[in-house]
């Protein structure tokens, strides 16, 4: 399996918890409160286009203490961070994060590799990877490992 580094897995989840921004849930505007609720009150055989005429010329002739109830019964937002746990990234945020997340990955691939490659002759020097093996040839004197993909052979 792929581990990372505990600091780059830490490095990646502090640039997630920086990058993640909760969504905040617009205020519904009193028309909208005031159309719903009249909504339900449409009388049979008035068409939807027909209804919505009238009801934009009943709010246009509604005073302010009349279209302020509407206001008032609409529903409140969450507070910040306590939304359905949606997040928003931006471009910046999101290729700032995939740079971390790679560096965790790449990190933790390379310890595995790295332990394959210091593993006694006789033990296995190879990682089972999603697409086949990766197999350690050989290590030189410089530390430097030689590697062979064993891709899986396709199912028919």
């Amino acid at each position: 399996s792929i581990r990372g580094s505990s600091s780059a897995i830490a490095a990646a989840r502090a640039e997630l918890t920086r990058a993640a921004k909760p969504l905040t849930q617009r205020a519904i505007p009193a028309y909208a409160v005031y159309v719903k609720e009249m909504m339900s009150k449409r009388p049979l055989g008035v068409s939807t286009p027909e209804y919505f005429k009238t009801l934009g010329s009943q709010w246009s002739g509604m005073g302010d203490a009349e279209k302020a109830k509407y206001a008032a019964a609409q529903p409140k937002a969450p507070p910040a961070g306590k939304g359905a746990g949606a997040i928003k990234l931006t471009a910046a945020s999101t290729d700032s994060l995939a740079k971390a997340l790679s560096k965790a990955v790449i990190g933790g691939l390379l310890a595995d590799v790295k332990a394959a490659a210091d593993a006694p002759s006789g033990a296995a020097r190879s990682l089972l990877l999603e697409g086949g093996r990766l197999k350690v040839d050989s290590v030189d004197a410089k530390g430097r490992i030689a590697l062979t993909l064993l891709p899986s052979k396709a199912k028919e």
